[in-house]
């Protein structure tokens, strides 16, 4: 039930039948993608610094951008420069947000209540030694008491 998204080759992503790409080599690449694969597959957007860089994956067709550096060496808190795209983009854009959370499951309170569509984890989860079922539990359980309530 999960997508499954290969990040930066396309021709793995294309012979994988993947669901989607995770483009992280800027807006060039980005928009080769998206003409590539969709609307049948997923095209996401990264390594995103700026507002700038944001708003250009978004005017480039991404169905996502990401806040964080996945390929960073991880600190228990989200990074200060995260949390604040995602508490920008959050209440303001209708391309989905997501927002890498730190390597302490707490982290995900801080994300969630920015009102980000996704928090992505990564050591919060794979390093839990109650093991990776119970962290992704409690961090839904976080999400779920974090979030902003939405308004019908």
């Amino acid at each position: 039930g999960a997508a499954v998204l290969v990040a930066g080759d396309s021709r793995a992503a294309g012979r994988a039948k993947a669901d989607g790409i995770h483009v992280a080599s800027g807006v060039a690449d980005l928009k080769t993608a998206v003409a590539a694969f969709q609307p049948q597959r997923i095209v996401g957007a990264g390594n995103l610094k700026t507002r700038h860089d944001a708003m250009e994956a978004a005017e480039a067709n991404a169905d996502y951008v990401l806040f964080g550096m996945i390929e960073a060496p991880e600190t228990p808190d989200v990074h200060p420069k995260t949390l604040e795209l995602a508490e920008w983009w959050a209440p303001v854009f209708q391309v989905p947000c997501v927002a890498l959370a730190g390597s302490d499951l707490a982290s995900v309170d801080v994300l969630a209540a920015t009102g980000v569509d996704f928090v992505a984890l990564r050591d919060a989860v794979w390093s839990d030694p109650r093991g990776p079922a119970a962290a992704l539990t409690e961090a839904a359980r976080r999400i779920a008491e974090s979030a902003p309530e939405t308004v019908a």
